[in-house]
Order: C-alpha cells, then sequence, then structure tokens
C-alpha cells in the first residue's frame, strides 16, 4: 500500500496520511502535527512553533510580532494600547506611571533612571527636541525632568545652566552673562546687558571717595551684597 505525502512530493509505503485543515494537502504524521489550541492537524507549511512558547500552532492561531520578526502564540503576545498593534511578550512593555502596554514605537526611557514611559507620562528636553545640534533627544520620567526657571521647559543637564545667581536652572534662550561682572543670570534680571549691582555702581560711584575706599573694593562689596540677595 502506498500513500502520497504532498510536503515530501512523493510515494511512501505502508504510511498513512492525513488531510490539512488549512490548505487540504495530503500529509504524512512526519510533515504535520496538531495544533495546540484548535487540535486540527496541520502540515508544516500551515503552522509552525511558537517562538516564545515552542508548541506548534497553525497560521490563524499564531501572531508575528514586528519587532523581532517572529511568531508567537496568543498566550505569549499583547497588544499597544495605544496602536494596538501586537507584540511578543519580550517587545512589549508597561508604562512605569500608569501601566498601560506598549510597543517600541509609542514607548520612551527616562534617560535618568531607566524606567519606561508611554508618550502621556514622558517629558522631552526642549532644546534635543529643537534637533540643532544633531544630539540625541533626551528624555525624562516626571520625578527626573527639571524645567527652566523663566521658560518652565523640560531642559536636560547639556542644555541647562544650573550655576545662576538665585534663579534655579536655565535653557539657553533663558540666561546670559553680565557685561560687567561676567557672572551668570537669568535674563529678566539683566538690563541693557547688566547685572542689578553692576548697574547700582554706576550711581554709587560718584558718591564715594575713591581715594579713600578704593573703587575696586566698593565695587567688591557691593556685588558680594547683591549675591546675598539673590542667593
Amino acid at each position: 500500500m502506498y500513500t502520497v505525502c504532498g510536503l515530501l512530493g512523493g510515494y511512501l509505503p505502508g504510511v498513512s496520511t492525513d488531510v490539512c485543515a488549512s490548505c487540504g494537502t495530503a500529509v504524512c504524521t512526519d510533515h504535520s502535527e496538531f495544533c495546540d489550541i484548535c487540535e486540527s492537524i496541520i502540515c508544516h507549511l500551515c503552522g509552525e512553533e511558537c517562538a516564545t512558547g515552542g508548541t506548534f500552532h497553525c497560521d490563524s492561531h499564531l501572531t508575528h510580532c514586528s519587532d523581532c520578526d517572529d511568531h508567537h502564540c496568543d498566550a505569549h503576545t499583547q497588544r499597544c494600547s495605544v496602536c494596538e498593534s501586537p507584540r511578543c511578550e519580550t517587545d512589549i512593555e508597561r508604562c512605569s506611571a500608569c501601566d498601560d502596554l506598549i510597543c517600541s514605537a509609542h514607548s520612551a526611557i527616562c534617560t535618568t533612571c531607566g524606567e519606561t514611559l508611554c508618550e502621556e507620562h514622558t517629558e522631552v528636553c526642549a532644546t534635543c527636541a529643537e534637533g540643532q545640534d544633531g544630539e540625541e533627544v533626551k528624555t525624562f520620567c516626571q520625578t527626573h525632568a527639571i524645567q527652566c526657571s523663566v521658560g518652565e521647559e523640560i531642559v536636560c543637564s547639556t542644555h541647562r545652566v544650573s550655576r545662576s545667581l538665585g534663579t534655579g536652572h536655565l535653557c539657553h534662550n533663558h540666561h546670559d552673562t553680565c557685561d560687567t561682572c561676567d557672572i551668570i543670570y537669568s535674563t529678566p534680571v539683566l538690563d541693557d546687558g547688566q547685572c542689578t549691582a553692576c548697574r547700582s555702581l554706576g550711581d554709587v560711584a560718584l558718591k564715594v571717595d575713591v581715594g579713600h575706599f578704593g573703587l575696586g573694593r566698593v565695587e567688591h562689596d557691593l556685588r558680594a551684597v547683591q549675591r546675598s540677595y539673590l542667593t
């Protein structure tokens, strides 16, 4: 007795065959398996093993993950809460802030702590986002996001100044250096290129006996007082 296996392409003596439930081809037991979900007999062209669990499934019960390019069964796949596209359990994450499932296309990583974030809970450095220096855009969770004290935009460590007097963190648009003392201030503090202390020197110097005190000493003392108010 001879039977035909459609996958082998020849006659097999004394071997029984079944019909693939998917394509209708006669196949031998060596070239077919039962789907783990529907228990149908499926040829090896119409099904394969789940890349995660290793059990055989028909194509109807497998899902393609675009990140790893493998096929996985329903037990090992989940859908992104934003785009609803399927991913295997290895290539999908949960937002650390809201616990939503998110795929790689709709998630970001906090530059500081490394937590995974959905778009709603991601803060982006405004200067990085402009793309002027070609650097990677830095993203942050709400805990580690630092704002410019003037414009309140998010700024990363590369694009902020934190050594200005009395003004906290500043982005590149909201800080400048006093033309007289070369100290960094926020732009609202400066008037015509000068800080408050240096502007006041113009009036005080006229009233001080320079020969007795020394103008340099007066300037130093006035700036010291000004800094004590700002810091």
